[in-house]
């Protein structure tokens, strides 16, 4: 799942065939920690399915691990609107708004405990770390590639800078 707190804009990854999905509207393309528990049948599905060479597609929204609520509902707004990209997803059927005010009574809570409010500052550091470095890490995969006779020039530049 990784440490996603409810605070920030839950997110969403997906795979086809097996492959991370790229460059589609509302997909983190990063993986998002490593989730190292029991296997659902879903992902035992995928599986076969890749085995058998049928094409499949998966989608995860990645939930605040200390929640425990019965139906996350900004959770599924978060998937419906990813799923909005591909299918007529009228906007009524997201219950955003159930979701909004799902994590505002959560806030209510966690502004009381202050055990709670300690993790979810912590979550949201590491969040902002990792969103900020994956933000910065694709701006660099949209500039072009150097022509090597610049590249060259700036690696002469460089190592005349380095000896002087």
């Amino acid at each position: 799942m990784g440490a996603v707190p409810h605070t920030r804009p839950l997110l969403v990854t997906g795979t086809m065939d097996g492959k991370p999905l790229n460059n589609i509207k509302g997909l983190t393309t990063r993986r998002w920690g490593q989730y190292e528990g029991p296997t659902t049948i879903l992902g035992l599905l995928n599986n076969k399915l890749e085995a058998e060479g049928v094409e499949n597609a998966s989608f995860m929204v990645h939930l605040p691990q200390y929640l425990q609520l019965e139906e996350d509902f900004t959770g599924t707004a978060r998937l419906l609107e990813v799923l909005s990209n591909f299918y007529p997803i009228p906007a009524k059927v997201t219950k955003a708004e159930m979701g909004t005010e799902q994590y505002e009574d959560l806030n209510a809570q966690v502004e009381r405990n202050p055990e709670a409010k300690r993790l979810v500052r912590r979550l949201e550091a590491h969040y902002d770390t990792r969103t900020t470095a994956q933000e910065a890490e694709k701006e660099r995969e949209d500039v072009p590639p150097l022509s090597p006779g610049i590249q060259q020039f700036l690696n002469d530049l460089g190592r005349r800078l380095d000896d002087a």
